[in-house]
């Protein structure tokens, strides 16, 4: 993450009212937050502590979906890093992709007992071999 404005233009999937996205970069500067590498581990609260900050509704609802976006990376991240060595020694430039990281944050898959389907579907005195994997 290099610099504050290419985070922010990130947080929304929509483009962000430039007003907002001005008052938020500088509402971050004056709090001494230099980039959003070091921001990382700030939440909401400790900002709206701050003396100066923003009294604007939609600022405030930005700044608390950026702090929610800088959350997530830093959980993928750390999730990341919970990878075994040996998968992130054979190809270290893949952790970092855009795919890895939805991976990361996408929730688990969800597993069906087949066994309960079958049986609040009368079908449970199906042969094995007529079954669904």
């Amino acid at each position: 993450m290099a610099d504050w404005k290419t985070f922010l233009d990130t947080v929304d999937a929509e483009e962000t009212d430039p007003e907002v996205l001005k008052d938020a970069e500088a509402f971050l500067t004056v709090a001494k937050l230099k980039n959003p590498q070091g921001a990382m581990g700030i939440s909401l609260k400790q900002l709206e502590g701050h003396v100066d900050f923003p009294a604007e509704l939609p600022t405030q609802a930005f700044l608390s979906r950026a702090m929610d976006a800088l959350a997530a990376v830093a959980a993928a991240r750390r999730a990341a890093k919970e990878i075994t060595p040996a998968a992130s020694a054979s190809s270290p430039q893949t952790l970092g992709s855009a795919l890895n990281v939805a991976a990361l944050l996408s929730p688990p898959p969800k597993t069906v007992d087949v066994n309960t389907l079958l049986q609040n579907s009368k079908l449970d005195a199906l042969p094995f071999n007529l079954q669904v994997d």
